[in-house]
């Protein structure tokens, strides 16, 4: 099986961004960068801290128990500021994401194995915009380029979202990735083709 849809998917987003960086916001100042040493702890406890409850889920952290209940709150803004992005932030910096994708109406048995390097992760200032730096390998081609997109979130889970975004020459597309613990898991769209994905996050070697 070709590992073309998911590249075109979920990352072609690299040629819009090329194409057409005068869209993005390159004057915004990024978050003081953690040394190496202080970024794999912080991954390695974000990777292991959390523990499953009896449902297979995350168990909340003290005073996290009404997330759902008060979504546009200025105290859950304010834990997803004090919390949830910088623990976001530190879970995909410097990661690798290595995984498998399926095809609809494909076998699944040939599944192909794909990787992704991410080498920054920041939150933009309004909304639910994040730039998502990444090491793009395509055919000849090996470029690291911002991508944006927007996080929603699941009570304390990110799910990275893209919908129905058209770029010319290449189609349309949409995807939804959950991201818990050191897993990844999601649904990707390009145009009638579609399926999903899944694997593990790891850190990358120094």
């Amino acid at each position: 099986m070709s590992s073309r849809p998911l590249r075109i998917s979920l990352l072609s987003l690299s040629m819009l961004v090329v194409g057409n960086m005068t869209s993005l916001s390159w004057g915004q100042q990024a978050s003081p960068a953690l040394s190496d040493t202080q970024q794999e702890t912080t991954q390695q406890e974000d990777l292991q801290q959390t523990k499953p409850d009896d449902t297979g889920g995350q168990t909340p952290a003290a005073g996290t128990a009404t997330l759902s209940e008060h979504e546009d709150s200025p105290q859950l803004q304010k834990y997803k500021q004090e919390v949830l992005y910088p623990r976001f932030t530190k879970l995909l910096t410097g990661a690798k994401l290595t995984g498998q994708f399926t095809v609809d109406g494909k076998p699944l048995n040939e599944l192909t194995e794909e990787s992704y390097e991410i080498k920054k992760v920041e939150k933009q200032a309004e909304g639910d915009g994040w730039i998502i730096t990444s090491r793009i390998k395509y055919g000849k081609r090996d470029l690291t380029i911002p991508i944006p997109l927007d996080v929603k979130w699941a009570g304390d889970t990110p799910v990275m979202t893209l919908d129905n975004l058209t770029i010319p020459g290449f189609g349309t597309f949409a995807a939804r990735v959950v991201f818990h613990k050191d897993k990844y898991a999601g649904t990707w769209q390009h145009d009638d083709v579609g399926g999903h994905l899944f694997g593990r996050i790891e850190l990358l070697p120094e």
